[in-house]
């Protein structure tokens, strides 16, 4: 449906439509398209898919066929790869597993750390973007790790490449800072063992021990992991509330909070379930 244009000319103060001239402008102006809304609908699929995708970034949950980030970059990948949301989602993807592998290589876990980076090359592969500068190098470190020591020289080769697969820069003691206060703000103090708050500040702490977000976040992961398992022993969740303060103290035997926390929980168990007496008759 076009655009009515109307001229007017002033006939003794009154307006009055110039019919001619407004069914000449009608004739030259362009014409809309006869076309169904797909850009919006397809923005909101991707703000959609995105929103989905940067949550399991942020909970480590980057392979598998479906419910994954992997899963999520290469269906966004499929709808529009150049679409400002995809290209947002791949950016972060990228650093996520680069600071992951990261992890897996200074908790010596290279096996696990060249699975996924294989996996997430052959992601990049799929679906057309280029490999990642640091893929090389790190599948490189774990190739020289697997490799049998012969002589002094390659002992001290494979040294150098398994100490720079380890090494953390100040972007990745930052990133796996955000993660783990993302972690702790779910909950998510000592589990899943793939991911949770704990073993990234652990990490932070054993390889820079003065820095003092991660001291700070080291207190508040056992801080809030007691009062929570308390919270839950007073609902009444005693098995959860013991899991919480078991799958501490095995990081940490001995830690004093969670104790304190273990000895009310206990108490608490052992209290007689309060009975509700229920009024007999009316007003």
């Amino acid at each position: 449906m076009s655009l009515e244009y109307s001229v007017y000319r002033f006939v003794e103060g009154a307006a009055v439509l110039d019919v001619d001239v407004n069914n000449s402008l009608n004739q030259n102006s362009p014409q809309p398209l006869n076309s169904t809304p797909v850009q919006p609908n397809m923005n909101v699929v991707l703000d959609t898919l995105f929103t989905q995708g940067l949550k399991h970034i942020n909970l480590e949950n980057f392979e598998g066929p479906s419910q994954s980030a992997f899963a999520i970059a290469r269906e966004m990948a499929g709808i529009n790869i150049g679409h400002e949301r995809t290209q947002m989602l791949l950016t972060m993807l990228d650093g996520g597993v680069s600071i992951k592998a990261k992890e897996y290589a200074v908790s010596n876990k290279m096996t696990n750390g060249n699975s996924l980076v294989l996996n997430y090359q052959k992601l990049q592969t799929d679906i057309g973007v280029t490999a990642s500068h640091w893929i090389p190098e790190y599948l490189n470190a774990y190739k020289v790790s697997q490799q049998p020591v012969v002589k002094s020289e390659s002992k001290k080769i494979q040294q150098f490449a398994e100490e720079k697969a380890r090494k953390l820069s100040s972007k990745e003691i930052k990133s796996l800072l955000t993660s783990a206060r993302y972690l702790i703000r779910k909950d998510k103090y000592f589990s899943p063992s793939s991911s949770n708050a704990f073993d990234k500040v652990k990490l932070v702490l054993d390889y820079e021990p003065s820095n003092s977000k991660a001291k700070e976040y080291y207190q508040k992961i056992f801080e809030d992991a007691a009062e929570d398992a308390v919270d839950l022993a007073e609902d009444g969740d005693f098995d959860e509330a013991r899991e919480l303060v078991n799958s501490g103290l095995a990081k940490v035997a001995g830690e004093s909070r969670l104790k304190a926390a273990l000895d009310k929980i206990l108490e608490l168990e052992s209290q007689p379930k309060k009975t509700i007496r229920r009024a007999v008759g009316g007003f």
